[in-house]
């Protein structure tokens, strides 16, 4: 943005990486060495310094007196054993890799490692579709063989590119508080308190995870023609024994039919924001069969859904409906691409951020559907976070560059809180 405003006013891309980004990168991390503390520093001081004259930047910190509090949680779950069993699987056989080289398709890895964070059937059915496709030789003729595509991501247009910028090039957004919850979520009746455990459990580091960004350490998995296209090859035994749609097999969704049941006890309207269809479909799904499971005369959680294929008339209706406090509704689903940015859902104050995008701005502009002008109640945003995973390690980098961006355009002061070596790992 700012060479757009000012051409070459902080050099070349190659001097600005060498002046600039480098050094404070280096200086970010709690194992950081004297030097590089005050390389890190004196750099930051010359950038904050230079870009003065040409930023003016004022965030929402001006509006919070005109609007209810908020605050923000981070969620961590713990993968449950079916889970981790595909995890592995995936870590050792299905890392997806660009094209025909050996380098790894992060992007790509990311977004199969969050399907099975949300719940492995996920992975399942759209594994079955895949395999649908390939025995109708379809699979040859579709161009939508990318990671993305199979799981209904839109492509966000992000500039991110893993292999030549390194992990320091990732966009932020951190929480102002972090927890980890157990999978049956104990204590979540008291949904108000503050949340102000600092332990995690010793599985959190229990997978391996050891793949750094841009290097080549994952075995290249043999593919046929027929199999490029097919990004899932690996969950194939797993789902020889696998039964479909059990609320215990993700421990998100064990965390979310408990939080649903004390918002709605509460009487809050509750937002759910993931980037996938298919993790929108299994929470739906979730609900149907609570709702089926309830007795004759309890209640049960009446739902809307919005994403890409929801047509602007529908769209306009679902919205008005939700924001409409007579009417008897306890929550929305939204994907976060089709509903992140534009619309307002006042009515809604319990925001569950169910994924971390790896664009955080989307994340940020979801909370903004519900805590904006016109609310009235207090703002709760809840966001999952599974341990142990590589999701776990791209929201750690997130608050990392974060606190760059607050020392260098907010001019505020941020703690080092991971070592270099985390922040080079992500798998």
């Amino acid at each position: 943005m700012v060479n757009f405003a000012r051409p070459d006013y902080l050099g070349s891309l190659d001097e600005f990486k060498n002046r600039y980004v480098a050094p404070i990168t280096n200086g970010q991390c709690i194992d950081s060495s004297e030097a590089d503390l005050r390389l890190a520093r004196h750099r930051a001081f010359v950038l904050t310094r230079e870009l003065r004259p040409l930023v003016l930047r004022r965030d929402q910190q001006y509006l919070f007196k005109q609007l209810p509090p908020k605050k923000e949680y981070v969620l961590m779950c713990k993968l449950t054993d079916a889970q981790a069993q595909l995890y592995r699987e995936f870590l050792k056989h299905g890392v997806p890799t660009r094209g025909d080289s050996d380098q790894v398709d992060v992007l790509g890895g990311y977004h199969i490692a969050l399907a099975i964070s949300n719940h492995p059937d996920v992975i399942c059915e759209t594994y079955k579709k895949l395999e649908k496709e390939e025995h109708n030789g379809a699979c040859r003729k579709s161009k939508r063989h990318g990671v993305l595509d199979i799981f209904g991501i839109e492509d966000g247009g992000n500039d991110f590119d893993p292999y030549n910028s390194g992990p320091s090039h990732v966009a932020t957004r951190s929480s102002t508080s972090e927890t980890f919850l157990l999978a049956k979520s104990h204590g979540l009746r008291d949904i108000d308190a503050d949340i102000n455990a600092n332990e995690v459990e010793d599985g959190e580091s229990a997978l391996p995870i050891t793949v750094k960004l841009g290097s080549t350490a994952v075995p290249k998995p043999k593919r046929t023609p027929a199999a490029r296209c097919h990004r899932l090859k690996f969950a194939r035994h797993f789902m020889e024994d696998y039964v479909p749609n059990q609320l215990e097999s993700s421990g998100k969704m064990m965390i979310l039919m408990e939080l649903l049941s004390v918002c709605q006890s509460v009487g809050d309207r509750v937002i759910i924001f993931s980037q996938s269809i298919p993790t929108l479909d299994s929470i739906g799904a979730a609900i149907s069969k609570h709702n089926r499971h309830q007795r004759r005369h309890a209640k049960r959680f009446s739902f809307l859904r919005i994403d890409g294929s929801t047509t602007q008339s529908d769209r306009f209706r679902q919205i008005a409906q939700f924001n409409d406090l007579a009417e008897d509704v306890d929550l929305i689903m939204i994907s976060t691409k089709a509903g992140g940015e534009g619309i307002n859902l006042c009515a809604g104050n319990r925001v569950i951020i169910f994924d971390v995008c790896w664009n955080p701005c989307n994340d940020a502009q979801s909370m903004c559907r519900s805590y904006r002008f016109g609310q009235t109640k207090p703002v709760f945003v809840y966001r999952f976070v599974t341990v142990g995973t590589m999701e776990k390690k791209v929201y750690d980098l997130q608050i990392r560059k974060e606190g760059v961006a607050k020392r260098i355009v907010d001019e505020k002061t941020t703690e080092r809180k991971f070592m270099s070596s985390e922040l080079q790992k992500v798998f």
